[in-house]
């Protein structure tokens, strides 16, 4: 382990030297590399309001190959639906990274298609909004930005310090020091690592030190990290031992299960002969796409709220994303926690929702104040935004052999 961790952190050091040897400068102490960054890249004091932030960003990483992973890309999947349906988040403020190509898999009986269930009896629960009516999750809509082989560690960390990849050429994280950023990943891990595609881990240490970069150049306002694996809650345990709590202030984790628990699948379909999604993430969104449907709707679903009628956004982190799932749905227990003053009044809008958007409407709002809404609408188009480069990843290539070959253990056993 230690051998790993000297190469990724020299591998760091020679991918990116401008952000490594700053953060580096002071000899590794805090103090000193946060003195080493000028003024304005500084991120906001702990005690500013998470709701003054300009804008909202997130990456979704899905990090299993093989097919009989089919289940971790529907929870990535499920999350980008979510962002861009409910929170209106658009793609150039979502990186994606989905690490096979289950669409184009010789397995998959609906080419291009990805479903929560195949089977349409399968499972049955038909007022189940999540299940019944959001359609395919992977369609001609979808943009990945990493795939395949291109989804590694290296590749996941040069996206969130900013540092383009030519090899790869896909968009890296374009947030500053007003921003909420929104970290989702899903796979197999153990206790403190988390592992990529069956030969990479990152260790729950090295991952906190990433944070750490991020925070000394100015990358957030404020992270929530959630991770649905196996001991998922085990990868922030160094955010807040001493003295990297201090290192890395307004970051909150939220993790599907403890140490010594496992994640579990949700439920299987009989013509894949797979699971399908974990049942975090199926309950989570499941709640969300409830609270947001009309009222009569009946439900049958695995969570329970005493606040139904109240938005989906509008709820703190802890009453959305911990309190409804109990150990009984679950088998696990969900775990939350914070190095942030703060994160009592984080709410689900400050990460789920598209606050570029809302910030824009009203702006747009005060202008037609004093403008006629006719001559709004002839306005010129306005120019394309710096992001608009990004092509579009999709599953459109034929499936590589690798795909169908058998599982193969390599480094420490996940679940």
């Amino acid at each position: 382990m230690r051998t790993r961790r000297i190469i990724f952190w020299c591998w760091l050091s020679l991918a990116c030297p401008a952000y490594f040897w700053r953060w580096q400068g002071g000899g590794g102490r805090a103090a000193a590399a946060a003195t080493s960054t000028s003024s304005s890249r500084q991120p906001p004091s702990q005690s500013q309001s998470p709701s003054q932030h300009t804008s909202n960003w997130a990456v979704i990483v899905s990090s299993s190959r093989y097919w009989f992973n089919y289940r971790h890309t529907i929870n990535a999947l499920s999350i980008y639906r979510l962002l861009r349906d409910l929170g209106g988040m658009d793609d150039d403020h979502i990186i994606l990274m989905i690490a096979d190509e289950y669409a184009v898999n010789a397995r998959n009986p609906l080419s291009n298609q990805l479903l929560l269930s195949v089977t349409s009896s399968s499972p049955n629960r038909g007022d189940n909004y999540h299940h019944n009516h959001l359609g395919p999750l992977y369609n001609e809509t979808t943009e990945i930005d990493y795939r395949g082989e291109d989804v590694t560690i290296e590749a996941l960390v040069q996206v969130l310090i900013g540092q383009p990849n030519e090899a790869v050429g896909g968009p890296v994280l374009e947030s500053n020091a007003h921003s909420n950023v929104l970290i989702y990943w899903t796979g197999h891990g153990g206790d403190g690592f988390f592992k990529f595609q069956d030969v990479q881990e990152i260790m729950a240490s090295d991952w906190a030190r990433v944070f750490q970069l991020l925070y000394h150049h100015g990358k957030y306002q404020n992270i929530l990290f959630v991770a649905d694996t196996c001991q998922a809650f085990t990868m922030g345990s160094s955010f807040s031992s001493f003295p990297m709590a201090a290192a890395v202030p307004n970051v909150t984790w939220i993790g599907s299960s403890l140490q010594g628990e496992s994640s579990y699948a949700h439920h299987s379909d009989s013509t894949l002969g797979l699971a399908m999604i974990e049942r975090y993430t199926y309950a989570l969104t499941e709640r969300f796409y409830a609270l947001s449907s009309p009222p009569h709707s009946s439900s049958s679903s695995s969570f329970s709220s005493s606040s139904s009628s109240s938005s989906w956004a509008d709820e703190t982190l802890e009453q959305a994303m911990v309190q409804p799932f109990s150990y009984q749905t679950q088998r696990a227990h969900i775990g939350m926690n914070s190095t942030s003053p703060a994160a009592s009044m984080l709410r689900v809008k400050d990460f789920f929702v598209n606050v570029q958007r809302r910030r824009r409407q009203t702006k747009k709002k005060q202008s037609s104040q004093n403008h006629n809404l006719s001559s709004q609408a002839a306005s010129p188009t306005q120019a394309a935004s710096p992001t608009e480069w990004r092509r579009r990843r999709s599953f459109s290539q034929p499936a590589s052999t690798d795909m169908l070959l058998p599982y193969s253990h390599h480094g420490r056993e996940g679940h």
